[in-house]
């Protein structure tokens, strides 16, 4: 869906991209020496305060009107809780670069190497493989000499 003002929604994303790139190096440098609680306790002191002056500031609304709007603010609380707990505390753990990522797909197993339909399958045992007629694992293909073994 296309806005009046594309440029400044995408100037306004990439600016959003930048300074989440600073939370996340500034709150991986705290956690290298402070709680998770103790960051996001700091964090909240900090923005809080900023947040309510710039909202007033441009004439926002800052308490809700019923009792949905304050399921809302709650619902929202847990889930900042939640969310940015879970990330400072990820952070202490991971390096900041690789868990801003997204986690690629898991690429799907190799396929198996084909078994013998007919004969006995092999087992492996201390003298090397011996034959099974039951069911049993299949011992490895020998390895061919190659050009590089000296």
């Amino acid at each position: 869906a296309s806005g009046a003002n594309t440029e400044l929604g995408d100037a306004l994303s990439a600016s959003t991209a930048v300074w989440y790139a600073f939370y996340f190096l500034a709150v991986r440098s705290a956690r290298a020496k402070d709680s998770t609680l103790r960051i996001m306790v700091w964090t909240s002191l900090v923005g809080a305060p900023l947040l309510l002056a710039t909202a007033i500031a441009l004439g926002e609304r800052v308490t809700p009107s019923g009792l949905a709007g304050w399921a809302a603010v709650g619902g929202l609380g847990v889930v900042h809780v939640a969310g940015q707990g879970a990330i400072a505390w990820a952070l202490g753990r991971a390096p900041a670069a690789p868990a801003a990522l997204p986690r690629p797909p898991a690429s799907p197993p190799p396929p198996r190497p084909p078994t013998r339909s007919r004969g006995p399958r092999w087992r492996p045992s201390r003298g090397g493989c011996r034959p099974e007629t039951r069911s049993g694992c299949v011992c490895p293909p020998r390895r061919q000499d190659s050009i590089f073994d000296g």
